[in-house]
């Protein structure tokens, strides 16, 4: 039987500012955001990744800091 926990998710490979928050491996959580799991930044517990909806009404990923996360912030490091 296959285990039905998401695997961790490994972001690597940004050199701009922000590349501090967004680069890294990012473990799932028990949450969810738009009916997909919500990530936490291994070794910073104040970075998520999370699905969001656009406001052009279209779906990303965003790396975000915890006073931001949840569906309606469009808010994040990148």
């Amino acid at each position: 039987m296959r285990d039905s926990k998401p695997a961790s998710v490994v972001i690597k490979g940004s050199i701009e500012d922000r590349s501090k928050y967004v680069n890294g491996v990012f473990e799932p959580t028990d949450e969810v955001c738009n009916g997909l799991p919500v990530y936490q930044k291994m070794g910073d517990p104040d970075t998520w990744l999370e699905m969001v909806k656009t406001n052009a009404g279209t779906w990303r990923w965003y790396v975000k800091p915890t006073k931001e996360k949840g569906p309606d912030s469009s808010i994040c490091f990148g």
